[in-house]
């Protein structure tokens, strides 16, 4: 005993070394403090299925520290610098205990910081595109096509096609005035979504395209020789003009009345009676007098 005495009693006051750190005589030895931080490889959302793995940066833990990964408080997977799970949920809570074979340390084990998983499920987009003014249109008359996406993602890709081919630019609208009949438009939706790529197809929508038909009308009369004072009626046939036409009379360029027919007792010899057709606006045919 008294020899063990003085070896320690010589090595006071000279430098000695312990766990490979070397400390001065003299000096206070200061305790060390473990932490630990961990890291997921997901930045962002991830999907249901998909392996994340999640690093430990571990400060003071020594040469062979041990690691104890939890998911929401209980024990997972193996004593390793670093964990990797697939079967994560929603909120699920990710942390990690360290403990540090230092033999310099305050207290040996060091709670992680806590990720919250955020997990997502693989969604197909559905996409369905719309006309303005519609599929029955007059020939050269511009439509635009618009792509109604639910469930796509922040960025995805629109194809527009016309008869089965490219057209287009990558936009959710799309629009032409040289479309004929029978022409049929769709928009495939390229999406990423959970780190897969998915193709989406719209419904078709085959247009009606009316070609310009110039409206045609006649009249006719009572009579066309009366004495006068006596009354003549006059009566309008139209064509090509709707169902709703407008009609505008006119005696020797005068205008004299608007309905399908006119009466007047009033003429003189040689006046000129016409009478002006104004289509329907919805049809696609001009005017005609």
């Amino acid at each position: 005993m008294f020899f063990i005495f003085l070896l320690l009693c010589a090595v006071t006051g000279s430098e000695y070394a312990y766990a490979g750190n070397v400390f001065k005589s003299g000096s206070t030895i200061q305790s060390l403090t473990v932490s630990v931080l961990i890291s997921s490889s997901q930045d962002g959302n991830t999907c249901t299925g998909s392996p994340v793995t999640f690093a430990a940066t571990v400060v003071n833990g020594g040469t062979n520290p041990s690691f104890q990964w939890k998911i929401n408080g209980m024990n997972a997977g193996d004593n390793n610098v670093a964990f990797t799970t697939s079967t994560l949920k929603k909120g699920d809570k990710i942390s990690c205990t360290v403990t540090s074979n230092l033999p310099l340390v305050s207290n040996p084990t060091a709670n992680s910081n806590v990720i919250i998983a955020s997990v997502g499920s693989f969604v197909i987009p559905h996409i369905t595109i719309t006309a303005n003014p519609g599929n029955s249109i007059c020939v050269n008359t511009p439509v635009t096509f618009t792509a109604n996406v639910v469930d796509a993602a922040a960025s995805p890709f629109y194809q527009w096609k016309l008869n089965g081919n490219y057209i287009g630019t990558n936009s959710d609208t799309f629009t032409s005035n040289s479309l004929v009949d029978g022409d049929v438009v769709s928009c495939d939706l390229t999406n990423l979504s959970c780190n897969m790529t998915t193709l989406s197809r719209s419904n078709n929508m085959t247009m009606t395209v009316h070609e310009g038909v110039m409206p045609a009308i006649s009249i006719t009369a009572s009579d066309t020789k009366v004495c006068k004072g006596i009354s003549v009626s006059f009566s309008a046939a139209s064509q090509y003009a709707g169902d709703n036409p407008s009609y505008q009379w006119k005696i020797n360029g005068t205008v004299a009345g608007n309905n399908q027919t006119y009466s007047s007792a009033n003429l003189s010899d040689k006046d000129v009676v016409q009478c002006l057709l104004l289509p329907e606006q919805t049809g696609c045919a001009g005017t005609a007098g």
